[in-house]
């Protein structure tokens, strides 16, 4: 599924690697991306501009995947509901716990090409 119109996505990962290929990944499929490397500069980042999407690793130094989903989802709710989260530990109860409780679509790392542009294009067609 192709989507008709460029949407604006921000990836939230503080891994380099990760988010240089998500925005490959995801600038080909005809959409803008934003990076930044913590949930930090997520919040600073959503203060100037508004995102169709927005892409987040859970475990972050500094201000994480979950910290970040808590804040959103207490002061902006409509911007919490547009996260998808990536993950590299989907074994600990905490993890599975916080995903299920979220309600938020999820990869866990490491995902292929295809799986990322699946749940991207899913959920902006949703939106």
């Amino acid at each position: 599924m192709i989507s008709c119109k460029e949407r604006n996505i921000l990836i939230v990962d503080d891994e380099p690697a990760i988010r240089n290929i998500l925005s490959r990944i995801i600038s080909g499929k005809g959409h803008q991306t934003h990076t930044v490397p913590d949930g930090k500069a997520a919040l600073a980042e959503l203060d100037e501009k508004a995102y169709d999407l927005l892409i987040v690793d859970l475990k972050m130094f500094g201000l994480s995947g979950m910290k970040l989903y808590e804040t959103l989802n207490k002061e902006r709710p409509d911007t919490a509901n547009k996260i998808i989260f990536i993950t590299g530990d989907t074994m600990t109860e905490e993890t599975n716990d916080f995903l299920t409780s979220s309600g938020r679509p999820y990869l866990a790392k490491p995902f292929r090409p295809d799986e990322i542009i699946d749940v991207v294009e899913k959920e902006l067609a949703a939106k």
